[in-house]
Formats: structure tokens, sequence, C-alpha cells
């Protein structure tokens, strides 16, 4: 009994830490079907870490791609922060900075050896 109480406060708090969030997704695929999904909060908080996760394939973790962000205080070649299947980052300033997932694939038909596939999502963030 108390068991299925906890569960229930539990599902409520992530509904409602989700629903304040206000969590976005994109999903990028190649000419082959391969998708590629990143996921992470549409605002955020300077000072506080920021958590984006990204799958591939048919919803699995990626192991091999790279998180970088944009925008704001930060140059045009932006700042990474992370490899594989998570990456958090803390946001210096307020702004709007775009997030991007990178992951190479390969290209049939295609001369290149590997065609990047870019996922991105926008986070807004306050003071």
């Amino acid at each position: 009994m108390k068991a299925s109480k906890l569960f229930i406060a539990l599902a409520a708090a992530v509904a409602v830490l989700g629903f304040a969030t206000g969590a976005s997704a994109d999903t990028a695929s190649t000419t082959s079907g391969y998708q590629v999904s990143l996921t992470g909060p549409a605002t955020a908080q300077v000072g506080v870490p920021t958590t984006y996760s990204a799958t591939c394939g048919g919803g699995y973790a990626c192991p091999y791609g790279e998180f970088r962000a944009f925008g704001s205080i930060l140059n045009r070649l932006g700042e990474g922060f992370g490899k594989g299947a998570v990456g958090a980052y803390t946001f210096r300033a307020p702004g709007t900075y775009q997030i991007r997932y990178r992951v190479g694939a390969s290209c049939p038909g295609s001369p290149r050896l590997a065609c990047p596939i870019d996922v991105w999502l926008y986070t807004v963030v306050t003071a």
C-alpha cells in the first residue's frame, strides 16, 4: 500500500517537472531511414546544469554522437559539452541557445565517407 502511494507521488512529481520545464524534442533521419532524436528542456536557468539526451536507430542510446551549444555569449563555433547518449551543460548567461547533437552516419551512394546527422533544439535561458 505504501509503495503504491510513493509511486503515485513520484509520477505526479515527474509530470509536474516535465510540464514546468517544457521539454522539447527533435528528430532527423537519413535517406535510408536511420533516425536520431534529441530531447531536452525548452527553458533553463543560468548556473543550473541542464541535461540533454539522444537516441539513435530504434530508440537506442547513441554511444558516439557529440553535443554542442551555440548562441548568446558563445562564439560562432559553439562549445562542446559531451559525447555519448547524455550531455549536461551549465549556461553562464541568459539568452536563446541552440543545442546540436551530431552523429556521423554512412551515406549509401555518396562519395563521402560520412554524412553527419544534425539534430537541433532551442533552449531559452533566464537569470
